[in-house]
């Protein structure tokens, strides 16, 4: 059986609680939980033979193999309370006798605020938007571990795996979270060479921000848990994401909204189908016969997220470059049109 001290330093126990991912009050089900999972993950027919998958196959099954028993367990939760008497003991006040010692809630990381451009488009029909957020990443020479290969988690050597340090601002100690371990309690015996035992390097996190339908400029979006995370543990703050409405194609007004629509002309003149482009994609509309500039065209039941109303103000497109036969067999067509026109005017005279 693994000695619950191997591979530490003398007198500084490995903490084969942080082996295994698991909390010093883990049940035996949740730790069988965890060693199921890890081996599963360190296996050599899963992660191959490499040293590094060896030597953390080894270091889960030695974990186990500890926690597993009871006698061993309780043997190393001894050895993890001694550590921690020797290097933080706890105050022996008479208050902190009978109440123990207040342990002061961990410090939430700040709000981060990331200014987001939103289309005329998305304001009307919601999108989601992903973006770049600098920040610690896992480092992926460790895994996130901290741990160099062939390392091992050890007791903090400043709190003793307590995740707290004490100290007395008042009557009472209060146990603020430790800044060497950063509150996990342990910290690697050989540092991982790339992330200097922190676990994560400098790197880019994707978060997907959802932007609802009828946003207003202006408005802020709070995303919980996407803030910076604090120095010492705890939970991180939130992104507050300032969203700015370009200038686009549509203008919003209540739920409805309204846009320029360009018709040819002689579309315009003859009606009929034709396709125009909504924010909610492509629909065929019916002109009536001699549309004209300014006409106001409804698309009922398109509005802003659905709830009210589309409005088309058309623009008549007018031919600008002509060729001369062109030219003329528009005059012709035109002269033709009108001939009808001009001959009733004649009877009506006479």
């Amino acid at each position: 059986m693994a000695k619950p001290n191997s591979d530490a330093a003398p007198g500084r126990p490995i903490d084969w609680y942080a082996v295994l991912g698991v909390a010093p009050d883990a049940t035996a089900e949740g730790l069988r939980a965890a060693w199921r999972g890890l081996a599963r993950v360190w296996h050599p027919d899963h992660a191959g033979n490499g040293a590094v998958a060896r030597d953390h196959f080894e270091a889960v099954q030695n974990a186990y193999e500890v926690l597993g028993s009871e006698e061993a367990r309780i043997a190393h939760d001894a050895a993890r309370r001694s550590y921690a008497d020797q290097v933080a003991p706890l105050p022996a006040g008479l208050v902190e006798r009978f109440i123990g010692v207040r342990r002061s809630e961990a410090p939430l990381g700040r709000n981060r605020l990331y200014r987001l451009t939103v289309s005329s488009r998305d304001a009307i029909t919601g999108d989601k938007y992903e973006i770049d957020l600098p920040d610690a990443v896992s480092c992926r020479p460790c895994g996130g571990t901290g741990l160099a290969p062939m390392g091992r988690p050890v007791l903090c050597d400043v709190c003793g795996g307590r995740c707290f340090s004490v100290v007395r601002p008042v009557l009472r100690a209060v146990g603020e979270p430790c800044e060497r371990c950063h509150a996990a309690g342990w910290v690697p015996n050989r540092p991982c060479e790339d992330c200097q035992g922190s676990g994560s390097v400098a790197g880019v996190r994707v978060v997907t921000v959802a932007v609802p339908a009828g946003i207003a400029d202006k408005a802020q979006l709070r995303l919980s848990g996407h803030g910076e995370a604090p120095p010492s543990g705890g939970d991180r703050g939130d992104l507050i994401v300032a969203v700015d409405l370009a200038d686009g194609d549509y203008r919003v007004a209540g739920d409805d909204w309204e846009a320029d629509a360009g018709i040819p002309f002689w579309r315009a003149l003859a009606g009929g189908p034709w396709t125009v482009q909504t924010p909610w994609g492509e629909r065929v509309i019916k002109l009536h016969q001699g549309t004209r500039d300014g006409d106001l065209l409804c698309l009922a039941g398109l509005g802003v997220g659905k709830r009210g109303d589309g409005y088309l103000r058309v623009t008549c497109i007018w031919p600008t470059a002509l060729t001369r036969a062109e030219r003329d067999s528009l005059v012709a067509w035109g002269e033709a049109l009108s001939s009808p026109l001009v001959a009733v005017s004649k009877e009506q005279v006479s």
